[in-house]
């Protein structure tokens, strides 16, 4: 079973977005949207996934921020608050197309680093393109790991993996999305992620709730990528909003007047 590259099928980022939101502009559980946040805006998300078999026992809390730098740059922080050490990655995202700029797609490039056992970088290439279909949304990931000793096969990975987001009416979209190492025999032991559910936007506010199950780790990009065990499933709910960034200047309207 190739890893299921690319194969279709969840929400779960925020940036500075328009008034109105297209399927796919907030990702999914394991994907994230390629629209960045814009200068002096913010965005968070809490993820909370837990062991299906457990619940509510067992749970893999995470926490995500990233700021706008610049119109194309933001940088963001993923921390999966359960682990000791501290088990998380930063990274830097450049947005390099948007939809909303007359882009036929959007596309975003990520470099980062994971602190997960001894340390790895990370490349990251997202796009997305809105309305392929009415009313649907699809996403593509790669990912490239320069090191992961977790499968008895360490050294560099990659992986990948798709995602659909369908509008079922203003604000209610059904999610899905299917992420895999490009290993056979890392899929053959522990499985691949998935995850299905729906991503409640409330219109008119930076508020996004979703309520998904799947199979997949911490909302971390190692999480989100390398399952935890193929018997391993989740049930999950991720609370994302984007705001201004309150050490950012706002921007200030000079009015003249005209004799």
């Amino acid at each position: 079973m190739r890893p299921i590259a690319f194969l279709a099928g969840l929400a779960v980022l925020a940036g500075a977005f328009p008034a109105y939101a297209d399927p796919f502009d907030y990702g999914t559980p394991n994907i994230q949207s390629p629209l960045n946040a814009k200068r002096g805006q913010m965005y968070m998300r809490l993820t909370h996934r837990f062991n299906g078999a457990e619940f509510p026992s067992d749970s893999a809390p995470a926490f995500v921020m990233g700021l706008g730098l610049t119109k194309n740059v933001t940088v963001d922080l993923f921390t999966s608050t359960r682990n000791h050490p501290l088990d998380g990655d930063v990274g830097v995202r450049y947005q390099i197309l948007d939809e909303y700029d007359g882009a036929p797609v959007a596309l975003t490039a990520r470099v980062g680093y994971t602190t997960h056992l001894t340390g790895s970088a990370i490349g990251e290439l997202t796009v997305s393109r809105n309305n392929v279909l009415p009313k649907l949304g699809i996403g593509l990931v790669g990912r490239y790991f320069s090191y992961v000793g977790d499968y008895n096969n360490p050294g560099w990975m990659t992986a990948a993996g798709v995602g659909a987001s369908y509008e079922l009416m203003t604000g209610l979209n059904l999610v899905g999305d299917v992420v895999a190492p490009l290993d056979q025999s890392v899929v053959a032991a522990n499985g691949f992620n998935w995850s299905t559910g729906l991503q409640w936007w409330m219109p008119d506010t930076p508020h996004v709730l979703v309520l998904f199950v799947g199979r997949m780790g911490p909302g971390t990009t190692y999480g989100r990528t390398f399952s935890p065990g193929s018997d391993t499933w989740r049930v999950g709910l991720e609370y994302h909003a984007h705001f201004d960034a309150p050490f950012f200047p706002r921007r200030r309207i000079i009015r003249t007047s005209e004799d």
